[in-house]
Order: structure tokens, then C-alpha cells, then sequence
């Protein structure tokens, strides 16, 4: 019995031997091609994320232009707005003063009492008397 199952073993590892190493190199071509398209996926992916990066900071910068832009003509709106707001503001202001002056003059002029009468008559004649000496 020895004797048959020596041949035996002998034949079948002759017989499938060739079929062996047939396998593991389709195997391995298998592999290397799984390999390849994983590695050219790999390539494609980044291609696309490049390329979407390039887009989205393309649409940020242009954004962050547009928003520059906006503050710049927002400030100047402001300024624009507070000069004018001055410019009432000082308006406002000799108004008030010129009515002020004229009540202030109007009163005095009408002096009510000796008092103020002589008083608007020692200032007019100051006044009258300060274009002379000079």
C-alpha cells in the first residue's frame, strides 16, 4: 500500500502544480489591477478636490471682495451722513444763536427800567466811541 500512495501523492502534486502557480498569478494580476484602479480613483478623487478647492476659494475670494467692497461704500455713506448731520447740527446752531441774539438785543432795547435803559445807553455810546479811537 505504501507504493500506491506514493504515486498517487507524486502524481497528484505533478498534475496540479502547473494549475497552482497558474492561480496565484491570475490571483496576483487580479490584485494589480485592483491596485491600478484603486490608485487612478485615488488620482480622479484628488483631481476633483483640487479642482473643488480651487472653485470654493475662487468664491470665497470673490466674496470677501464683494464684502470689502460693501463695508467701503457703508462708510462712506456714514461719513457722507454724519457731515450732513453736522452740517444741520451747525445750522440748527446760528440759528439759535441768531435768535437768541435778536431776543437778547430786542429786550435790551426795550429797557424796562431806568436801570437798563442807561445801561443799552453807556454800551451804545462804548460802541459808537470804540470806531473812533481806532
Amino acid at each position: 500500500m505504501p507504493a500506491c500512495v506514493c504515486v498517487c501523492v507524486c502524481v497528484c502534486v505533478c498534475v496540479y502544480f502547473p494549475y497552482r502557480r497558474l492561480a496565484e498569478k491570475i490571483r496576483a494580476a487580479r490584485v494589480n489591477k485592483e491596485r491600478a484602479l484603486q490608485l487612478e480613483e485615488k488620482v480622479s478623487i484628488r483631481a476633483a478636490q483640487h479642482e473643488y478647492d480651487t472653485v470654493f476659494n475662487q468664491f470665497v475670494e470673490a466674496s470677501d471682495q464683494a464684502a470689502v467692497a460693501k463695508e467701503a461704500e457703508h462708510q462712506a455713506r456714514r461719513r457722507e451722513q454724519a457731515i450732513k448731520a453736522r452740517r444741520v447740527l451747525e445750522e440748527q446752531m446760528v440759528e439759535r444763536q441768531v435768535r437768541h441774539t435778536r431776543t437778547y438785543t430786542h429786550r435790551h432795547t426795550r429797557a424796562r427800567t431806568p436801570c437798563l435803559a442807561l445801561y443799552n445807553e453807556t454800551s451804545m455810546h462804548m460802541l459808537s466811541t470804540e470806531g473812533e479811537h481806532t
